[in-house]
């Protein structure tokens, strides 16, 4: 049977590697359906449905909420050498046809009920909140990979109560070049690449790691190829969560060149890596390239500015889209986020509400849990939020002002989009 993990070594209690054990493990991963969705290995592969926070006073309505998320479930970027991939990840998508295999970084048919479910959850939140009115007005945008267009429409379905109500929905998908703005995009964003892109965004996040302690994996065969530790890790760890997720309690780990490396820590110094040329841009001030038209069309929404105004706004991206948010926000550290990487099918959801005395609020809940934005404390007044953020946005055409329309050459290590 197929298995997308490379050669692995799996140790038994003496010590010594079983290539048996490692073999009954992949030909188990080939024969076994998956779980029952919700099921999964790991706090990864699934997060907590998005969830509004109790209303900020008694008597406060629910005014419009706006959502930034990842996409689903998903099969791996990359491949190993002879890993079997085809073999592997038949029939686990929705191509149409019986065991067709899912093609590199396709939506999963987990990854749309997800989905399904996350907008269910939603329609839930918006009814028992009182939102004025339904069917909803809706505004969802996505970028040019089709697993974030795939996973709107699941999204919308859940939300509209219907696959006919969801094709309805006008999703606005930003194409390669200047109006791509959902993660970061240093192949357009010359300023960008020249400040934290290429090599030098990989080499800050290959110091961090090293500095936490982590060793390196560079001597693992990527089937596609990759010239620094840093994606090495990043690759490795979303390899081995896709396999994870999909047959948990394998037991079987990747090895490092210093010996064995579990989840836990591939996890943990893929994370430090990424995430690292985010804390470095808002250390050095230029967080506003990466997330500027995001937070700018954020707070246009919230405060209602820019003509009609739809009730639910939504944005579907990858952990890149809300890392770096995440990080802009001063949430990155905090509970609940906590520095782990954002989960399939993550949420940031943040919700107006008009309070019995007329006052307009803001509050914010990620993966279901209330957070509260450090720069607007409660009462996170409509005010109070334009002048916490207003540091951060940009709008779209100072930023491609910013950006100085460099057109920069992509390569294997400019763009890490998941």
């Amino acid at each position: 049977g197929g298995s997308f993990l490379p050669k692995v070594c799996e140790m038994a209690p003496s010590g010594r590697a079983h290539s048996d054990v490692a073999k009954a493990a992949r030909k188990g991963w080939a024969s076994t359906p998956p779980p029952p969705h919700g099921g999964g290995g790991d706090a990864y592969c699934q997060a907590e449905p998005p969830a509004l926070p109790r209303p900020p006073s008694p008597g406060a309505r629910l005014v419009r909420a706006a959502l930034v998320a990842r996409h689903g479930d998903r099969s791996p970027l990359a491949g190993f050498e002879g890993d079997g991939y085809g073999d592997a990840w038949a029939g686990r998508c929705p191509n149409g046809r019986e065991g067709t295999a899912c093609y590199k970084g396709q939506l999963t048919n987990r990854g749309a009920a997800q989905l399904r479910r996350n907008g269910a959850s939603l329609r839930q939140a918006l009814r028992s909140a009182g939102l004025a009115r339904e069917p909803y007005t809706v505004e969802v945008h996505c970028t040019h990979i089709p697993r974030t267009m795939d996973s709107a429409r699941a999204l919308l379905e859940g939300l509209l109560g219907s696959r006919w109500a969801a094709g309805r929905v006008h999703v606005a998908q930003q194409h390669s070049g200047p109006a791509l703005w959902l993660y970061p995009n240093r192949e357009y964003c010359g300023a960008l690449k020249a400040r934290g892109g290429s090599v030098g965004a990989h080499l800050v996040g290959e110091e961090a790691a090293d500095k936490a302690g982590f060793s390196k994996v560079g001597h693992w065969k990527l089937g596609e190829f990759f010239t620094n530790y840093t994606d090495q890790r990043v690759r490795l760890f979303d390899l081995y969560a896709a396999r994870r997720c999909h047959q948990p309690g394998a037991g079987v780990y990747p090895c490092g060149e210093e010996g064995q490396c579990g989840f836990d820590e591939l996890k943990s110094a893929a994370t430090v890596a990424e995430v690292a040329q985010f804390l470095q841009a808002r250390e050095e001030g230029w967080l506003q390239l990466v997330v500027g038209p995001l937070v700018d069309r954020l707070i246009v929404f919230l405060l209602g500015e820019g003509g009609s105004v739809p009730d639910f706004l939504y944005f579907s991206g990858h952990d890149t889209t809300l890392m770096p948010l995440l990080v802009a926000l001063d949430l990155w550290e905090r509970p609940p986020v906590g520095g782990e990487w954002p989960p399939y099918a993550s949420t940031l959801l943040f919700s107006l509400w008009t309070t019995a005395e007329g006052a307009d609020m803001v509050q914010l809940t990620y993966n279901g849990e209330p957070v509260e934005l450090p720069a607007c404390s409660y009462p996170c007044t409509t005010d109070k939020l334009r002048s916490a953020l207003a540091r951060l946005a940009l709008k779209e055409e100072a930023w491609r002002g910013r950006c100085d329309a460099i057109e920069a050459k992509a390569d294997a290590i400019t763009q890490s989009v998941r």
